[in-house]
């Protein structure tokens, strides 16, 4: 799955308020908040059909569930 250019400002925001969180924190952080954007609710399966353009079904539902796991 790739990362959409679209959160790439959401990500450098985060980055800038949030500079304790790592690399991977952020970017999931940064696709579920652009995902809840454009989906315009904050429903796992909304998100998920939002974000479906940057890969299938199943692997948008994974990048989402995973992205905390990165984590110490």
């Amino acid at each position: 799955m790739r990362f959409p250019s679209e959160c790439c400002l959401i990500h450098q925001t985060l980055r800038q308020t949030m500079p304790h969180l790592t690399e991977a924190h952020l970017k999931g952080l940064a696709l579920w908040t652009f995902g809840t954007i454009t989906a315009k609710s904050g429903r796992r399966n909304s998100v998920i059909a939002a974000l479906t353009f940057t890969g299938g079904f199943s692997a948008v539902r994974r990048r989402l569930r995973e992205w905390l796991y990165a984590g110490a």
